[in-house]
């Protein structure tokens, strides 16, 4: 958590789960294990100091008193957007392409016609690579085509 507020130089309110011991109705002690829900909420600056917490182990309400220069401090001394602003090191490129689950075929890369029939050299061809006889080839591409 710390680590995220100072790189993203932002205030952070870690929010974590809190059991007691007590073991909830319709659980067993087995079920449950190690304490799954210790706790560990904390209050952070933007320079990844801990301004409250953690609270581990207890239920509790934390509070702190934050100001505005904590993050135009921390911007200061750390640069986030760094390296990610040398346009000639990162790029972004974008497409006004509207993708789709599935893709028609670029022309000349059909096996089978439009109009469903196949030709004499496709067949061979697709015969050749697979190494079975032209007529099963023929067989199936007239099943697929009705």
């Amino acid at each position: 958590m710390r680590e995220y507020a100072f790189e993203t130089q932002s205030f952070v309110a870690a929010c974590s789960a809190y059991m007691s011991d007590a073991v909830p109705d319709g659980f067993s002690a087995e079920e449950l294990g190690f304490n799954v829900a210790a706790g560990g909420s904390m209050l952070i600056n933007p320079a990844g100091i801990v301004k409250a917490g953690p609270l581990v182990g207890e239920e509790g309400l934390l509070t702190a008193e934050f100001r505005d220069d904590e993050r135009r401090a921390t911007k200061a001394y750390f640069d986030a957007m760094g390296h990610y602003t040398r346009w000639d090191a990162v790029s972004l490129s974008i497409s006004d392409k509207t993708l789709t689950p599935s893709q028609p075929r670029e022309s000349g890369t059909e096996a089978v016609a439009g109009d469903g029939s196949l030709s004499a050299a496709q067949a061979q061809a697709v015969a050749d690579e697979y190494d079975v006889p032209i007529g099963v080839v023929e067989a199936v591409a007239d099943e697929l085509a009705d």
